[in-house]
């Protein structure tokens, strides 16, 4: 009885020990499962923060990029817009000098124009006075000359026959006739040399007055 006793005891024992060595090995097998899990969990938490820090700092190069590019786009923007308003700025200037020069070139024309006009004008007006007075003389010499030679022929005329009533001779009445005609030729001639210088006086005059 006490061997079986024993025996029994050493067979409880042996089966709690069994129990215990199995209870033991299953939470040594679950410790090491939640160990593993543990890390398993830590490194996929890592590698996850890892690949969470690569896309944010992707993310964010990204957003510096596109910032980069939009500033500098801008930037190309302004310079381009600052290049056209200097362009237009220097090509209205060039028209600007370029309008002046052609006003001041049509100015000057139009002053050298009206010059050689204006010395065209003086020129036919002066002709024009000059054939004015030329004609006004030639007319006042020739309505002298006239005057001049009729009174001379008067003259002649009464001279003869005062010189015909004198003289009863025919050639004495043709010489006195003969010296008379000379006398009023000489007249004549006198007055035309004095019209002559009378209208070149005045000729001389108008040209001072101009």
């Amino acid at each position: 009885a006490e061997l079986e006793a024993k025996q029994k005891a050493a067979e409880e024992a042996k089966v709690k020990a069994e129990k215990e060595s199995k209870q033991r090995a299953e939470l040594e097998a679950k410790q090491k499962a939640a160990e593993e899990a543990k890390v398993k969990a830590e490194k996929e938490s890592k590698q996850r923060a890892e690949l969470e820090a690569k896309q944010k700092a992707a993310e964010e190069a990204k957003v510096k990029a596109e910032k980069e590019s939009k500033e500098r786009a801008e930037l190309e923007a302004k310079q381009k817009a600052a290049e056209e308003v200097r362009k237009n700025a220097e090509l209205e200037a060039k028209k600007k000098v370029e309008e002046e020069a052609k006003d001041r070139v049509a100015l000057e024309a139009k002053k050298q124009s009206e010059l050689e006009a204006k010395k065209q004008a003086e020129k036919e007006a002066k002709k024009i006075v000059e054939e004015q007075v030329r004609k006004a003389a030639e007319l006042d010499a020739k309505n002298k000359l006239e005057e001049a030679r009729k009174a001379a022929e008067l003259e002649a005329k009464k001279i003869a026959e005062e010189e015909a009533k004198k003289i009863a001779d025919e050639e004495a009445k043709k010489i006195a006739l003969e010296e008379a005609k000379k006398k009023a030729e000489q007249a004549a001639k006198e007055e035309l040399t004095d019209k002559n210088k009378l209208s070149d006086e005045l000729k001389e005059r108008l040209d001072r007055r101009k």
